[in-house]
């Protein structure tokens, strides 16, 4: 019987960075498409802010955490994601990867090193 390994420091600093750009990627589609945000404190709106936890609890709960081998999601064989909120995870970042540029530049800048590392495997 094997036990889970708890994900290391830097497992989580990783998935810490990768919750944060997809936050901002979220932050910019919801502004961008106007969306009417929700009364408090956040600056989303309720459909964007319910995306945003979901992405938060399937990145925490990803199986591949603990075993060093998480990847960015869209290169994962297993899709843990519903097929709508793909969908609508897939609009945010073909809407928000472009922008990203102009709002965290070097953010954007990491991303791409990243995937072409990670495609170059």
């Amino acid at each position: 019987m094997t036990v889970a390994q708890k994900p290391t420091d830097k497992q989580l600093a990783d998935l810490a960075k990768e919750q944060e750009i997809v936050d901002l990627m979220i932050g910019i589609y919801c502004r961008g498409m106007k969306h009417e945000r929700s009364v408090g404190t956040d600056k989303l709106c309720t459909t964007c802010a319910d995306l945003r936890d979901y992405t938060a609890e399937k990145n925490e709960r990803c199986p591949f955490l603990r075993t060093g081998a998480k990847t960015f999601c869209q290169f994962c064989e297993v899709h843990c994601y519903s097929s709508q909120r793909r969908a609508h995870i897939i609009e945010v970042m073909r809407y928000a990867g472009p922008r990203m540029l102009w709002n965290r530049p070097v953010y954007a800048v990491k991303h791409l090193i990243a995937v072409l590392k990670y495609r170059k495997r």
